[in-house]
């Protein structure tokens, strides 16, 4: 009885172990989270229409829940603005930060503090 307990424990570890490899395998392939791209780390979906001066990467995108003066809330997710934040809208690689509204979906890249250093607007 206790061999047959052994190997019902075992055999359900491998299955998992085969479940977890199986969704990483997916995840990876991204058939899970759609056309997503990590070249170099960065982020790029394929679906986005960007233009050319729009970085071909960035470290995280989301839409814009809250925007206060030094912090952005994306997605849930507090964020400092660097001191030196540049804004990027499709008609502007330079633009300002009244170019942005809680709503939009915008993509950003981070520098070594991870503070935000570039925010880009996404339509």
């Amino acid at each position: 009885m206790q061999m047959m307990q052994r190997q019902n424990k075992n055999s359900i570890k491998s299955a998992a172990k085969v479940f977890c490899v199986g969704v990483m395998v997916l995840m990876a392939s991204g058939v899970i989270f759609g056309n997503i791209s990590h070249a170099g780390g960065k982020i790029f979906l394929e679906e986005w229409k960007l233009p050319k001066f729009y970085p071909r990467g960035f470290d995280g995108y989301g839409r814009i829940d809250m925007m206060f003066e030094d912090r952005i809330v994306i997605s849930d997710s507090s964020k400092k603005l660097s001191s030196s934040v540049v804004y990027g809208t499709p008609s502007s690689s330079h633009a300002s930060k009244s170019s942005f509204r809680e709503g939009n979906t915008v993509a950003y890249l981070l520098d070594q503090n991870r503070e935000i250093v570039s925010l880009w607007l996404i339509k």
